[in-house]
């Protein structure tokens, strides 16, 4: 899984660009994956019926693309239990790369699917996925499951000046870490059934050590180099909470700094991404807002609080172990006890709209509204 995951950080590295390429000054350049592990109608077919859907949902992204370009079907077999199955790509006019690649279900066989686009810098490039997403959700061949969800990368280059200086970058990690419970309540994730699970742990969680040795250091010292020094100094308790496992460290977080600083096992010369991981596989209505609020974070939450300090959300909290079931229960009730006051003025910080992020609920146009309403009501 490794080398997936490589080649997909390389490509969107070489790809974002800059972010003043983006429309939208709010809207940086994002490249998203979106993890179908749901067995759905493909449950019912077999193996050969399913490849052939890969390569469809790329034909609908040509179409709407002018009918330029060829979807190319490749082989996959860089695994034992993935012999014999097949990705899908298409380069766009622009020359942007768009995949659809098998993934992992409860089975252990690669029989869900991966869509992972290209940067989207417009709106243009967020319409084109929108449609996509409508016609894979109304085919419904493969579909959510309890493993499902997408992965938001965002080009963080911005963020180190041309001398290594990363202060903004210091502000933007202490920023998000600062602000998980509004995160969580503007995206409101469930999977495995709660608000926070193991595979996106917040660092504000068990590593308070290193957030408040990196908001002591003074802007001067904010080297990319010095900062990896910091995250590499806490690499031994990392490892402890993953019961040791390398694979593991630094991976299964809310924001993954491994790949950003190249730590655990992850390419030692790093690159310069930030992933998000927190949101459930995002559907049609969900994913622009998803991609706005995290975009928006990295813009405006560095000049809104710039030489920050890491404010401990969950002071009364200590997790010196590998979490547990119970604790991930704790946690997602702390973190659905931000106020409105909190969330409001988080909000205002972003330039977004309360209409558009109400606290742990979702729009009228997504499914489920009615029953997270209800449940919302009764719970007060």
């Amino acid at each position: 899984m490794r080398s997936r995951t490589l080649v997909h950080s390389l490509a969107l590295l070489l790809a974002l660009g800059s972010p003043s390429q983006a429309q939208n000054p709010s809207l940086l350049p994002v490249g998203i994956e979106f993890e179908y592990s749901g067995a759905g109608k493909a449950k019912a077919i077999d193996g050969k019926a399913r490849a052939e859907f890969f390569p469809s949902i790329l034909e609908s992204i040509k179409a709407q693309s002018g009918g330029a370009g060829a979807v190319e079907v490749h082989p996959w077999n860089k695994f034992i239990n993935a012999r014999n199955t097949v990705y899908a790509t298409y380069h766009d006019p622009q020359g942007n790369e768009w995949k659809v690649m098998p993934e992992q279900v409860s089975s252990k066989n690669f029989d869900g699917y991966e869509f992972v686009t290209p940067p989207l810098r417009d709106e243009q490039s967020f319409d084109v996925l929108t449609r996509t997403l409508e016609e894979i959700e109304s085919k419904k061949i493969f579909v959510a499951g309890v493993q499902s969800s997408s992965h938001f990368t965002f080009d963080v280059s911005h963020l180190i000046d041309k001398n290594e200086n990363a202060s903004s970058l210091v502000d933007a990690i202490l920023y998000i870490e600062n602000h998980w419970p509004e995160i969580y309540a503007a995206i409101n994730p469930s999977r495995y059934g709660s608000t926070v699970n193991a595979y996106a742990v917040p660092l504000m969680v068990n590593q308070k050590e290193l957030l408040n040795e990196l908001g002591e250091l003074p802007y001067e010292e904010r080297t990319m180099s010095k900062v990896r020094s910091v995250f590499k100094k806490y690499e031994w308790q990392e490892l402890q909470l993953v019961d040791r496992r390398l694979v593991h460290a630094w991976k299964f977080r809310a924001a993954n700094y491994g790949k950003l600083f190249g730590l655990g096992n992850f390419p030692a010369q790093g690159l310069r991404v930030l992933e998000f991981r927190i949101p459930d596989l995002a559907n049609a209505a969900t994913v622009k807002r998803h991609a706005r609020l995290l975009s928006s974070v990295l813009v405006h939450g560095p000049k809104a609080e710039p030489l920050a300090k890491f404010r401990d959300r969950l002071p009364d909290l200590n997790f010196p172990e590998e979490l547990t079931s119970n604790d991930f229960k704790t946690l997602s009730k702390r973190m659905k006890s931000v106020s409105e006051e909190q969330f409001t003025a988080f909000l205002n910080q972003l330039h977004l709209s309360r209409r558009d992020y109400p606290k742990f609920s979702v729009p009228f146009s997504e499914p489920g509204f009615c029953s997270k309403l209800w449940k919302s009501i009764f719970k007060k």
